[in-house]
């Protein structure tokens, strides 16, 4: 009799990440538990000081302990100290997979799963892909059925626009802000429907009103944040998408649609660092974990609008 393997799905404190370490888990098609990590203010610490201890965590909300799993998944800074610890404390028999950039030594996992914006040294146990693990949500019906009430006096086609935050190198302030309010008016005078407007966790507070009293086409937004989370219902109901350039995961969640994706790309700070963990010289120092690539967010898109898969929001070619 085939005993099906125990997964362990890491979870941190950031909704992308844990998305995609779920995504990942039942994909492999064993018994998935999730564990949920709660952290302690050491989590800030450098994981080369963190070394394969629990010490970032607390340890007993976290339920990191034994009978090991067959298979652990984590993702980020904050998993890998986690996922080092168990591999060391099974002995080498549960298999660690760990997603984006863990910051520690990659010989440390059995296989890291990786995106182009983080631009890790080439490894044995390092796969590249174009975009990071996502599934689309399964929606209740009557929670789709809601939102699609909720937008029902809106105009077709539904363009679903999403704003992220600035986090550098890019630049997400005032003035992107309203470039982003304009490219949708003029995408809306060419295609005619409306917009269906919302902001991330991770936008600033004002960030949604900035753009929302800058639309002169019909729309719909949430600036009080009181009728609840539609995010997911509206990539089933929307007919195409846009959103700022600075959110790899929202692009991607937009791209498994299938359906037409604008990007707004951002600005580029001049102090930004843009060396590789494919150069000589830093190559094996970052394998070893003691340097980290910088992001490179901007590089990513670019290579999607290279690829023909976004387009300039409002871009009149593809409407």
């Amino acid at each position: 009799m085939t005993t099906s393997k125990t997964i362990w799905a890491v979870l941190g404190a950031k909704p992308g990440d844990n998305a995609q370490v779920l995504s990942l888990a039942h994909r492999l098609g064993g018994s998935v538990v999730v564990k949920q990590l709660k952290f302690t203010p050491w989590h800030n610490l450098p994981n080369m000081m963190l070394g394969t201890g629990l010490g970032s965590i607390q340890v007993k909300d976290s339920a990191i302990e034994p009978p090991w799993p067959d298979v652990l998944i984590a993702v980020g800074k904050r998993g890998a100290p986690i996922s080092r610890y168990v591999r060391k404390a099974s002995h080498g028999k549960c298999r660690t997979i760990h997603l984006g950039r863990p910051r520690a030594p990659l010989s440390d996992f059995d296989l890291v799963v990786t995106t182009p914006q983080y631009r890790l040294p080439t490894a044995h146990n390092v796969i590249e892909m174009t975009l990071p693990f996502a599934t689309a949500k399964v929606l209740a019906a009557a929670e789709r059925d809601h939102w699609a009430a909720t937008w029902q006096h809106l105009e077709r086609p539904w363009t679903i626009a999403a704003i992220g935050g600035q986090k550098f190198p890019l630049r997400l302030g005032p003035t992107e802000l309203e470039n982003f309010g304009k490219a949708l008016n003029r995408q809306i005078e060419k295609t005619g429907g409306s917009v269906i407007l919302m902001s991330s966790p991770r936008s600033y507070p004002q960030a949604l009103d900035y753009v929302a009293t800058r639309l002169n086409c019909p729309a719909w937004y949430d600036l009080d944040g009181s009728v609840g989370n539609a995010y997911f219902a509206a990539l089933s109901l929307g007919d195409r998408f846009a959103v700022t350039g600075d959110s790899v995961s929202m692009i991607g969640d937009m791209l498994q649609t299938h359906r037409p994706v604008g990007v707004l790309r951002l600005p580029v700070s001049p102090w930004r660092l843009r060396w590789s963990g494919v150069s000589r010289w830093a190559g094996p120092l970052a394998k070893a974990g003691l340097l980290q690539p910088p992001r490179d967010v901007d590089g990513l898109v670019q290579h999607l609008f290279d690829l023909g898969h976004v387009h300039e929001v409002g871009d009149a070619a593809r409407q």
